[in-house]
């Protein structure tokens, strides 16, 4: 497995943030000036504003994903197993900006729920990500609702039209998701003449990456106190 390898977003480089500025304000960059010459500087470029930009760090990972590849989150579920999926997205809310909500084309108008003044006084909000992952979880788990007790889970304590509509909602979230990215890292094919079309995928890719952990630990440094996980 290729060791990671971590490129910091440079905050402090005053060139990337005036670009991020201009940026955020609506205006079109000079004409061939580069976006993309910092990791800060693409991250900014290629993002919706957000506050978590600031915790973006990359990491050269190569997946291990063969078909039988041993990992914590494949299989049948046990106590461990869903400890390390809940753990990957249980976070609470965090405040953005009233100032900032012109950057997701949204209102200020609209009846959001405001955060306590002592906590930033902005919106309450979460992220993406961590309810991306929360949606794969959940669709794992349906798939062995008849093997193990879910009884607990908030999401299955509802009616069952209900549940499957969660479902939905979560595969279109991933859906939508993964064409928004649109992933087009090669995987090559091995020789392999006993497989019914004579080849295997290598799903062993390289990707570059944003760094998980990090966004964990910036989450936790600012989720508002007392507010619930990401459902």
């Amino acid at each position: 497995m290729v060791k990671p390898r971590y490129s910091r977003l440079d905050t402090n480089d005053a060139e990337a943030e005036a670009e991020a500025d201009a940026f955020e304000n609506g205006m079109r960059p000079r004409r061939g000036s580069t976006q993309c010459t910092t990791d800060a500087r693409c991250a900014r470029h290629l993002s919706t504003w957000s506050p978590a930009l600031e915790a973006v760090e990359y990491v050269d990972v190569e997946f291990q994903n063969a078909f039988h590849q041993p990992s914590i989150y494949r299989g049948a579920p046990n106590e461990e197993r869903e400890k390390s999926w809940f753990d990957l997205w249980n976070f609470g809310n965090l405040n953005v900006p009233l100032d900032k909500l012109v950057l997701l084309n949204k209102s200020t108008a609209t009846d959001w729920i405001r955060v306590p003044p002592e906590h930033g006084g902005g919106v309450s909000g979460a992220i993406e990500v961590f309810h991306q992952i929360h949606c794969l979880d959940l669709i794992r788990q349906y798939t062995y609702r008849h093997e193990y007790d879910y009884s607990k889970t908030p999401a299955f304590d509802a009616e069952p039209h209900m549940v499957r509509a969660h479902i939905d909602h979560c595969i279109e979230t991933i859906r939508m998701y993964l064409m928004c990215v649109g992933d087009v890292t090669p995987y090559l094919m091995i020789s392999a003449p006993s497989r019914p079309l004579g080849e295997l995928p290598d799903f062993n890719t390289k990707h570059k990456c944003r760094n998980y952990t990090k966004l964990q630990e910036w989450m936790r440094e600012n989720t508002i106190p007392g507010s619930s996980e990401n459902q």
